[in-house]
């Protein structure tokens, strides 16, 4: 049996310049791209073509037979070609897609552009950017942004986020461990919330107050916080909820029918 004929590569009709010195390849895709602009730029490119003895490589990047291979697992085009309209200066006006905006990150990152970090971050920044919760947390984590990552994480386990959401996240990196992290907490605090709800915090009963109203000033207290703040702990509507900043206040302003003035 033939087997196929292999898949030829083929020049970037954007990215291959004729006074190129040095080409690299992703996929099948050929870029013919400037040394000194590529050092320039990024630190880590700046000595990728010296030998360890200090010689440089004679034969790695010269031209399209010896190009330089940029591994799929690494840099998949779309990241390879984001981070080269960087390097390149080839900004259009904002607002960025957040796929573009996540590619410079994720490879200024691994290829050490400071400058690319500094200008993807701000960008995604953006009020009129859609980055969701989610991939701002993933993207705290994995390319080490913590600026972003304890916000992230308490919008999402705090706000009405659901599941079903996570189709709007398909074509993005976000691991699995991440999301089990989010839904796992989310777990934690809804049984909290209904645990709390449910079961106040125990009465410190005065000495002045007697054995019978004693039981009386607990039945009180427990029917008050049910439907008071138990009441805001479970609410349905999220924008309703009782939140923990908010928790000392309410219990502070709870009004107790019933019970004694000394407890």
């Amino acid at each position: 049996m033939d087997l196929p004929p292999p898949i030829l590569p083929v020049r970037s009709l954007e990215f291959y310049y004729n006074d190129g010195n040095v080409v690299f390849q992703v996929s099948n895709v050929l870029y013919r791209l400037h040394k000194s602009v590529l050092a320039a730029r990024l630190d880590l490119f700046g000595g990728m073509f010296i030998l360890s003895n200090g010689q440089r490589q004679p034969e790695e990047g010269r031209d399209d037979n010896h190009a330089v291979q940029i591994e799929d697992g690494v840099a998949v085009r779309e990241d390879f070609e984001a981070l080269i309209k960087h390097i390149y200066g080839q900004w259009t006006a904002p607002p960025y897609p957040v796929p573009f905006l996540l590619s410079v990150l994720k490879l200024s990152t691994r290829r050490g552009s400071e400058d690319g970090r500094e200008r993807a971050i701000h960008h995604l920044r953006d009020h009129g950017t859609n980055f969701s919760n989610l991939l701002k947390f993933h993207a705290s984590i994995k390319y080490k942004v913590p600026l972003w990552t304890r916000p992230a994480f308490d919008m999402l386990v705090s706000t009405d986020w659901k599941l079903g959401d996570l189709s709007l996240l398909a074509g993005y990196d976000v691991s699995l461990e991440i999301i089990d992290l989010v839904i796992k907490t989310r777990d934690l605090i809804s049984r909290e919330r209904r645990r709390l709800a449910t079961l106040p915090p125990p009465v410190s009963h005065d000495i002045n107050c007697g054995r019978n109203q004693r039981e009386k000033c607990s039945e009180a207290w427990m029917a008050a916080w049910i439907l008071s703040i138990g009441r805001k702990v479970i609410h349905v509507d999220p924008l309703f909820q009782l939140q923990p900043y908010q928790a000392a206040d309410a219990v502070r302003g709870l009004v107790v029918p019933g019970m004694s003035d000394h407890c």
